[in-house]
Parts: C-alpha cells; sequence; structure tokens
C-alpha cells in the first residue's frame, strides 16, 4: 500500500482535543482505497525490454563540443536540416544577418572532426545512433568550401553596416562645418566676445586682439562676476538675446555640431572605407575562385569523354554558366527503419527516385557531385538530350512490343515453357523490385547561387564605395575650409574629435545660458503681467468701496432730513 505521510501528534497533547471525540470510522470503505491507492509493481522483465529495445546513443564527438553545437542549433532560423542547402543556395531567409551566419560558422566540423565523422559514416552504422548535433555536423561536411563561403557572404552584412556608418559620419561632418559657418548667432556670440575680452584685456599683452582661438570658449563659463552669482558666459548670452528676435538658441541653429556620429574621427571613417574596399577585394577573390573551379573540372570532363558531338554541338558546348548543381545522395531512412525525410548523410526533403534510376544516381553520387548541371546547358543540348530520352522510351517499348508479340504467336518456342518456371521468373522479379524498393536512394538537387547572390552583392558594394570615396573628399574640404574660416590650422587642431568636443560643450553651455536667460524674461513677463492685474483688481475693488460708501451716506442724509422735519410737509415726502 502507499502511504500517507503526516506529522503525528504526541499523546500527551491529546488530552480536551478534538481527536479523542472521534470514533471508529466504520463506514469507509477500505477495499475501495486499497483498490486505487495499492503500491504498483513495477516488471523488471518490461523495463529490461524496453531499455534493450532504445538504442543506445553514440558520442563521435566531444561533449562540450556537442552541447555548444546543440544551443547554436536553437538560434537558426531554418531547420538544421535545411542548413547545408541554404548555405549553396545563400538564402536571405536563413541568414539574415552575420549573427546568423557566425552560428553556423561555429558549427563546421574541423579536420580532425571530419576524420572521425567520416570514418563512422563509411563503418555503414545507423546514422541514427549518433546524437542530432552531430548529424548537424555532418551534413555540413556535405558542402563543398563551406568556411569560405559564409565568410564571404558575411560581407554582404558587415560591409554594408561599416559603409552605412561611414557614411552617416562623413554627411555629419560635412553639415557641422557649414551649420558652424552660417550661423548668425554663433558671429554674433564670436563679435560681442571678441569686444568684451579686449576691453577686459586693455593694456595688456592680450589686448587689441584681432581675433582668438575657439578652443577659448570654453573658459568664458570660468570667469565669474563679482559677485559670484553669474560668469561671463551668462552675461554673454544676456548681450547677444537683446541682439533682437532673430538670435536664436545656439543648439537649435547647430544641430549636426552636437551630433554624436561626430565623437568618430574623420581617419576612423577613412579606415572603414578602406575595410569595405577589402570586402570587394575579398568578394571579387571568391568569385575568382568560384568561377575557375567549375571550370577547370568541365575542361577535365572534356578532355576525358570520348567526342561524340560534331559541327553545331561544339559551338553549343562552349557556352556554360557559372551556376553548379550540387547532388546529395544518400540511403532511403526505410533501410534502416528511421524517417524518410531525412537520409543517412542528414539531408532532409529528398524525393526517392525510382529503382530502376537509383542506381545511376549512385554511380553518378560516387564519382562526385557534377560541375554542371542540365539547367546550365545551351538550349540545343537540352533539346538533344530531350529527343536521345523519348528514342530510347520509344525503342524499349517497341523490344516490349515484340516480345510479347512473339510469344503469343502459335509457332513461337517460347510458348513450350512450363507454368513453374514463369512463375519463378515472377517470383524472382517482384523479390527483386521489393529489395530495390528497400534500398532506394534519395537525391536532392540545389541551384549553387553564389556566383550570381555575390556577383550582385559587390555590384552594391562597389556602387556604396564610390558614393563614400565621394564623400569622404567633401568632408575633407568642408573641415580644411572650416578652420581656415575661423583662422585655425591642422597643426594648431590636434584632431577634429577633440575639436568636435569642445565645441559640443559649449554649445550645450551657452544654449543653457540662453534658455535660462529665456525662462528669466518670460518669468519676468509673468510677474509683470500678475502684478497689473492684481493693481487693476486693486483699483477696481477701492472704486466700488467708494460707490458703496457714498451711497450709504446718500441714504441718511434723507433719513435725517425727514426726521428733523416731522410735520409730514409736502416738501419732506417729495424729498424721501
Amino acid at each position: 500500500m502507499k502511504s500517507l505521510f503526516w506529522d503525528k501528534i504526541p499523546d500527551a497533547r491529546l488530552a480536551g482535543s478534538v481527536w479523542q471525540s472521534f470514533a471508529a470510522a466504520d463506514w469507509v470503505d477500505f477495499d475501495e482505497i486499497e483498490e486505487r491507492f495499492q503500491q504498483a509493481v513495477r516488471n523488471k522483465n518490461l523495463d529490461a525490454s524496453k531499455a534493450a529495445e532504445k538504442p543506445k546513443q553514440l558520442n563521435l564527438l566531444d561533449l562540450k563540443r556537442c552541447t555548444a553545437v546543440g544551443i547554436r542549433m536553437a538560434r537558426l532560423k531554418v531547420p538544421w536540416q535545411g542548413v547545408g542547402a541554404a548555405i549553396l543556395s545563400l538564402d536571405g531567409t536563413a541568414f539574415e544577418g552575420a549573427e546568423d551566419i557566425g552560428t553556423v560558422l561555429q558549427c563546421l566540423p574541423s579536420e580532425e572532426e571530419k576524420g572521425v565523422l567520416q570514418a563512422y559514416r563509411q563503418s555503414g552504422k545507423p546514422i541514427e545512433a549518433v546524437s542530432e548535433a552531430e548529424r548537424f555536423v555532418m551534413s555540413l561536411m556535405d558542402v563543398p568550401r563551406a568556411t569560405p563561403r559564409l565568410r564571404a557572404f558575411a560581407l554582404k552584412f558587415t560591409a554594408a553596416e561599416k559603409a552605412a556608418e561611414a557614411t552617416a559620419v562623413f554627411r555629419d561632418h560635412i553639415s557641422a562645418c557649414k551649420e558652424l559657418q552660417s550661423s548668425a548667432t554663433f558671429k554674433q556670440l564670436l563679435a560681442a566676445t571678441l569686444a568684451v575680452g579686449n576691453f577686459l584685456n586693455h593694456g595688456s599683452r592680450l589686448g587689441n586682439a584681432p581675433g582668438f582661438r575657439l578652443k577659448g570658449l570654453n573658459k568664458l563659463h570660468d570667469s565669474r562676476s563679482t559677485d559670484g552669482k553669474s560668469t561671463m558666459l551668462q552675461a554673454l548670452a544676456r548681450q547677444v538675446l537683446a541682439r533682437g528676435k532673430d538670435i536664436a538658441v545656439l543648439s537649435e541653429e547647430l544641430p549636426h555640431v552636437i551630433s554624436s556620429k561626430l565623437k568618430i574621427s574623420w581617419q576612423e571613417a577613412a579606415d572603414m572605407l578602406d575595410q569595405v574596399e577589402a570586402a570587394a577585394q575579398q568578394i571579387s577573390r571568391e568569385l575568382e575562385q568560384a568561377t575557375q573551379q567549375p571550370e577547370a573540372a568541365a575542361a577535365a570532363g572534356d578532355a576525358a569523354a570520348p567526342q561524340q558531338q560534331q559541327g553545331g554541338d561544339s559551338s553549343s558546348s562552349s557556352s556554360s554558366s557559372s551556376q553548379s548543381i550540387k547532388v546529395f545522395v544518400g540511403v532511403n531512412k526505410q533501410q534502416h527503419g528511421g524517417s524518410s525525410g531525412e537520409s543517412a548523410h542528414g539531408t532532409p526533403g529528398r524525393g526517392s527516385s525510382r529503382p530502376s534510376s537509383a542506381g545511376g544516381a549512385a554511380a553518378a553520387a560516387s564519382k562526385g557531385p557534377p560541375s554542371h548541371s542540365s539547367s546550365s546547358s545551351s538550349p540545343a543540348q537540352r533539346k538533344q538530350q530531350q529527343q536521345q530520352q523519348q528514342a530510347g522510351s520509344k525503342e524499349d517499348d517497341k523490344q516490349q512490343q515484340q516480345q510479347q508479340d512473339g510469344g503469343d504467336s502459335p509457332g513461337g518456342s517460347r510458348r513450350s515453357s512450363s507454368a513453374a518456371g514463369s512463375a519463378a521468373d515472377v517470383a524472382a522479379a517482384a523479390a527483386a523490385e521489393a529489395e530495390a524498393e528497400q534500398s532506394l536512394v534519395t537525391v536532392r538537387i540545389v541551384v549553387d547561387n553564389f556566383v550570381p547572390v555575390m556577383s550582385r552583392v559587390l555590384a552594391s558594394i562597389k556602387g556604396c564605395q564610390a558614393e563614400l570615396a565621394l564623400l569622404r573628399d567633401r568632408s575633407a574640404s568642408a573641415w580644411e575650409a572650416l578652420l581656415r574660416h575661423y583662422g585655425e590650422t591642422k597643426q594648431s587642431v590636434p584632431t577634429d574629435t577633440e575639436f568636435w568636443a569642445d565645441m559640443q560643450v559649449f554649445v550645450e553651455r551657452f544654449s543653457s545660458a540662453q534658455k535660462a536667460v529665456l525662462q528669466e524674461e518670460k518669468d519676468a513677463a509673468e510677474r509683470k503681467q500678475r502684478l497689473a492685474r492684481a493693481e487693476a483688481k486693486k483699483a477696481a475693488a477701492e472704486a466700488a468701496k467708494k460707490v458703496t460708501a457714498l451711497a450709504a451716506s446718500s441714504s441718511s442724509s434723507r433719513k435725517k432730513q425727514l426726521w428733523l422735519c416731522g410735520s409730514g410737509c409736502f416738501r419732506c415726502r417729495a424729498a424721501a
């Protein structure tokens, strides 16, 4: 029986408790309780049989390595069975950014892991015995040049990010230089600062200055008044705002000067342009290597194959395409008792071929994946292949018809064969067909889109590269023009980042001072309005009080006159 776990009350506490009032519960059906809550007896033989039926999982790779691969598999945008095909076709849905590509790159097998997995695959043991992570790594082995292919495709995203960031930096540099030269408020500020500085420095070596370096603007915040309640910056802000309504807050006229993009130096943005150029060069090398390999394979195949085409066929065979088709071949899972969605190589979504064509596909796969497909051949070749296939099928149908006609003719010698021999042939054919059905070869054809996709990426990067080069030259010219405009040189300004950092601090401080002055003026105007309203209200109250007093005095005088008369004469009644 199962146990009911509780805490027993000691006997010393039972006196006067409710537990002493309970009688024996004879109405409880203990048979039902025993039937429902009896201890389950485990069948050791059944457990042992289940353990024997469960296949034992093998660990070919290190456990930490399998765990790391499993974690990265959870981050994939597509099922792991389709990653190999996505690498070949460069599927944008599978790789939405450089992080997705980096995840797959970390799952690619090393040379040592390739040796271990390849040895297990060649041993003929079932693939289902290994973990899912190892099957994923094993499927990546079938992808040719997976590492350089993924690294080149990752440049599509990294180069775009670098180009976008460099473009923003160059544009903000150009806009900031133009704003600082054309700002009316900044010009009024410089004029007022120069006048005040020469007034204060009169008679000293610093007086009578025609101009000053812009880095001295931040010192205005350190110069305080005699009472210590204000600074020179606040006084200048008040003086500049008193010029008129056309003077605006400085930060509103210089929005790009306080941009965060100016914290990135011009040289860093130029280095980003160099990285984009390096990415374009690397993609160009990968494209050259990708186009040279199919051409070399096609040249080797043409040299080994007998010359069967003459004349017009030679001109059509010379045309080739940069796209190649990769064929993944594996034994159907029915042979190992697994699911039909995967092959022995772990590649998904393959369609089963006919037994007669499975042998040809396996033979073709044993020689390696073809470098060119029928889709990449010329239209004349495709038409000729279709005609040959149709002619071959018609010839087979004709031979079968002749055999049937010969067997049905009265003089045929095959008619004299025994029924037992015919039955044996039929049974042998059925057995051969069943055996072929059990060993179907699954094939998946994936078009290699590396050349067309990366060609478009290269064209896009080169377009961004040309635009960035133009922006780089424009920003350099704008920076030099700004320095000349304010009498600065590249030697007097250490770096552009330090210059813009000082200007950002000053613009923020001066804008704060302007806003404080404007707020004070606004508060003063509101106080003046409140005082005016209060005075008007007070005057109205005093006028009303006077009117009330005047009315009261006139009423009392009339009553007094009536009381003095007392006789009720006509004149007193008229006054009343």
